[in-house]
């Protein structure tokens, strides 16, 4: 059987001492490092928390402003079937004469037969 060199009580004291030292330095490190980390998801949740309050009422604002634009459109639509409904349906102005001859022109087709379009 081998025999290994022993030291004096004084150094496996010495030894065993830091040996402990250093397992707890080692635990306090991270327990401390776990700490930090439950500090840091707990600011993560309350920014989250945070930021879902400010998406709620901004959503809230956005359905609100939906709503008036959408009342808008209608009134819009009513006022602007109420004004072509007002209007006479005789003949069309001079104007809308010679913008459709132009159009029936510029889409390639004869207007020389239409009577309407003689003077454009």
């Amino acid at each position: 059987m081998l025999k290994l060199p022993t030291l004096g009580t004084r150094a496996n004291i010495a030894i065993a001492l830091v040996l402990i030292i250093g397992l707890v330095l080692m635990l306090t490190y991270c327990s401390g490092k776990r700490d930090g980390r439950a500090q840091i998801e707990q600011q993560i949740d309350r920014a989250n928390e945070k930021a879902e309050a400010r998406n709620k009422v901004a959503n809230e604002r956005a359905n609100d402003a939906r709503v008036t634009d959408g009342q808008a459109v209608l009134e819009l639509r009513e006022e602007l079937t109420d004004a072509v409904e007002d209007t006479p349906d005789t003949m069309p102005t001079e104007r809308r004469i010679a913008r459709g001859c132009v159009q029936l022109r510029r889409s390639g087709r004869d207007t020389s037969t239409i009577p309407a379009c003689a003077g454009y």
